[in-house]
């Protein structure tokens, strides 16, 4: 057994620690690229009950104006959704 490390080996570990960091940097980079995607769709989903709130909140609102903002916000919420769990894609229609 020699007093000297093997170096070849030592060389495979540090690639193998290098290649491994790298892609836990990839899998940071996709979780804040989410994160930030859903905070986006978070605040719109807010901006839309804030203005739910404001026409609910006025003294006499019309059906429409209350319709309206319950479309806004079921939109924003829908969007959110399908952000947080997309659809499953559809299959080709076979020939």
């Amino acid at each position: 057994m020699s007093a000297y490390p093997d170096f070849h080996e030592l060389a495979r570990l540090l690639r193998a620690v290098a290649q491994n960091q790298e892609e836990q940097l990839k899998n940071q980079r996709k979780i804040m690229s989410a994160l930030d995607s859903l905070n986006a769709a978070v605040t719109r989903l807010q901006a839309s009950v804030d203005a739910a709130v404001t026409v609910l909140n006025t003294p006499h609102p019309t059906d429409a104006a209350v319709q309206a903002a319950a479309d806004a916000v079921n939109a924003q919420s829908d969007r959110l959704d399908n952000a947080v769990n997309p659809p499953a894609p559809v299959p080709p229609p076979s020939q």
